[in-house]
C-alpha cells in the first residue's frame, strides 16, 4: 500500500498573494544565485550569509 500525503482544493488568486508569491519567487532565486556564486552548501551556510 502507498501512502499519499497531499490535499487538494481550489484556489483562486488575489492580486496581492501573486504579489506576495512574486516577490517570495524572487527571494528564493536570489538565494540560489548566491549560493551558487559563491559555492555555498547547507542550508545553515545560506542563512548566515543571507
Amino acid at each position: 500500500m502507498r501512502s499519499l500525503k497531499a490535499v487538494t482544493f481550489s484556489y483562486e488568486p488575489t492580486h496581492e498573494t501573486r504579489e506576495l508569491l512574486e516577490t517570495f519567487r524572487l527571494m528564493v532565486n536570489h538565494a540560489i544565485k548566491l549560493c551558487f556564486a559563491e559555492n555555498i552548501k547547507g542550508r545553515l551556510r545560506v542563512r548566515d550569509r543571507i
